[in-house]
């Protein structure tokens, strides 16, 4: 029978350095989840209270409706009060603004610009080269797919005009003849 080495003093002090090591990071572990745990029974806490305060006021409008004295209270002041629950919770519910979003925001304007009528306008269309008119795959002449239209405007010291470039060719791969 072989003999089971016997551990040295150096081995066994740098297995209890390891050992504490351990429970040292399994202290700090349940630490957090301690820490975790009574914030979550914090916030219960916080949403049961501010459960049984809307239910007090709730019971409280319901007997001012529908009590003894329901016929004192104008419809009015009940809408009030019913107004004043409905901002507070909403600024209950809604998140404290950070710095960035307490900015004014612009206005954003609309995409499409109204151009006057009498505006000088200037047609440029571009066509696609004899040499790029014939499709590389098929060796046929490429159909037409589609007219593009894109207004500029072009602002030259003393005057304003509108400018249309356009083209009238586009890729494709379908030998199909060119349409006039």
């Amino acid at each position: 029978m072989p003999i089971a080495a016997v551990p040295t003093v150096s081995d066994l002090q740098r297995r209890l350095s390891s050992l504490e090591t351990d429970l040292e990071k399994e202290r700090k572990a349940h630490a957090e989840e301690r820490q975790a745990h009574a914030e979550e029974r914090q916030a219960h806490a916080e949403e049961r209270s501010r459960r049984e305060h809307l239910e007090w006021k709730l019971k409280d409008l319901q007997a001012k409706l529908f009590g003894k004295s329901s016929e004192k209270i104008h419809p009015d002041e009940l809408q009030l009060i019913l107004e004043g629950l409905e901002a507070e919770a909403a600024l209950d519910t809604a998140p404290e603004p950070s710095a960035e979003e307490t900015k004014p925001k612009r206005k954003h304007r609309s995409k499409k610009m109204e151009f006057p009528e009498d505006l000088p306008e200037e047609t440029i269309e571009l066509d696609l080269p004899e040499s790029e008119r014939e499709c590389p795959v098929t060796g046929g002449e490429r159909r037409f797919i589609r007219w593009e239209e894109t207004i500029k405007i072009n602002y030259v010291p003393g005057y304003t005009r509108m400018y249309d470039p356009s083209s009238t060719w586009s890729i494709s791969i379908e030998s199909i003849p060119i349409e006039s």
